[in-house]
């Protein structure tokens, strides 16, 4: 008898991971995927080593074909390195050393598999619960909601007969299925007080060159805090012989002791709200960045132009925290659902260890798989949830340690 596959839900990193992961087990999964093709994450993240080392064995490669695929400065035949300098980052964000910054897209890609070991993908089905399978209590038949379709239907083989041995959500805090598992109560996630406005640019080859490479110093990334405890960075996203892509915050604290409302912080906004950038942002920034200590360095004074801002592609962003509890991951697991990455423990963007803890979730739970099987994974949660309280606690030290007060030894430190 054919085993039954472990259903994935959601194709980002921790998804695509845990498809390659079991694979290269010789256990076979499904991943669904809500979105109805792959979507192009071109942006880049921090990998730690304790991340990117374990990987490499499971993608059968080495450092120096990985750091040619995946590095953002890595592009056609020019390998790259995605060196990070230390110290042009926050005491509070300094990742370990080796830490390399990658593109996620070229990443995803790297985990897709261009080698044959392509994975099954439906795309196009947002799941919303499960059916428990009549054969077996750990099988079990996954309801999702189809794009073309708003009527839950039972998700199984293209033969109609195939249920799945175990049901892991990876698909983060707005996933339906994990709704469905913890219920509307816990699915909230706590919005963290900070305003935080990101934006994304696309520079010419030759201006990156000649003023961004060398107050960068090679580094990929670089962080400074103003007089006034305002965060500003500059990363770098991918790189070719035409343009260089790149992204930059600006971030504070919220102002929330204060008579007037601040403007900025919008924690009940709608996701659709997101790209709706208030002139009060401008205002502010222009007032914040009029400084010497900015106008005097030529890459500040350059990526924070607000006129240049204002054509950028710009997002609100909110830094949201989710730390489940044991009890509530399982009654997810009681209800047929394994919670991992950020459905279990999302982390705010800045100062966050996200992309690192979704991955080291995935080999975790494939290794554990491949020696006891799909019977008692609740018991996974109980090695894993340490790890997950300490990255949680140093995200959210992290993230306010960066924005405590004003700081002018970090911009000239940065200078």
């Amino acid at each position: 008898m054919t085993p039954k596959p472990i259903a994935i839900v959601g194709a980002g990193l921790a998804g695509l991971t845990l498809n390659r992961a079991l694979a290269r087990h010789g256990i076979r999964s499904i991943i669904y995927e809500r979105a109805s093709a792959s979507p192009r994450h071109n942006y880049g993240i921090t990998l730690f080593p304790t991340t990117y080392e374990p990987l490499l064995s499971i993608l059968d490669t080495s450092l120096a074909a990985f750091t040619q695929r995946v590095a953002v400065d890595s592009y056609g035949s020019t390998s790259g390195t995605g060196f990070l300098d230390r110290e042009q980052l926050l005491p509070s964000t300094v990742p370990p050393p080796r830490s390399m910054r990658v593109n996620r897209a070229k990443l995803e890609t790297l985990l897709t598999g261009d080698d044959g070991a392509r994975p099954d993908v439906r795309y196009s089905h947002e799941a919303t619960g499960i059916i428990p399978s009549e054969d077996s209590g750990s099988a079990s038949l996954l309801l999702f909601k189809s794009v073309d379709s708003s009527s839950p239907v039972a998700s199984d083989s293209p033969a109609g007969t195939e249920s799945h041995a175990a049901i892991i959500d990876t698909e983060g805090v707005h996933s339906s299925l994990r709704t469905w598992s913890i219920g509307h109560i816990h699915n909230v996630p706590s919005v963290l007080p900070f305003v935080t406005i990101r934006g994304r640019r696309r520079v010419r080859r030759a201006v990156f060159d000649s003023k961004y490479a060398p107050a960068l110093r090679g580094s990929k990334a670089r962080e400074i805090k103003t007089e006034e405890g305002v965060v500003l960075g500059i990363y770098v996203d991918h790189v070719n012989d035409e343009d260089v892509g790149i992204t930059w915050i600006y971030s504070r604290a919220a102002r929330l002791d204060t008579t007037v409302p601040d403007a900025l912080f919008q924690p009940d906004r709608s996701t659709s709200e997101a790209s709706r950038i208030p002139d009060a942002f401008f205002d502010e920034a222009k007032h914040v960045l009029d400084t010497d200590s900015v106008r005097r360095d030529p890459l500040l004074a350059e990526v924070f132009d607000v006129q240049k801002m204002r054509n950028d592609r710009l997002l609100s962003w909110l830094m949201r925290s989710v730390d489940l509890e044991i009890e509530q991951l399982r009654q997810a697991y009681a209800r047929g659902v394994l919670l991992i990455g950020d459905a279990a423990h999302a982390q705010p963007i800045l100062g966050g260890e996200g992309a690192n803890q979704a991955i080291a979730d995935a080999l975790s739970l494939a290794e554990h798989i491949a020696v006891h099987g799909v019977g008692g994974l609740g018991e996974w949660y109980e090695t894993a949830l340490l790890r997950w309280e300490a990255s949680c606690q140093r995200a959210r030290r992290a993230i306010f340690e960066m924005h405590e007060g004003g700081s002018k030894g970090n911009v000239r430190a940065a200078i």
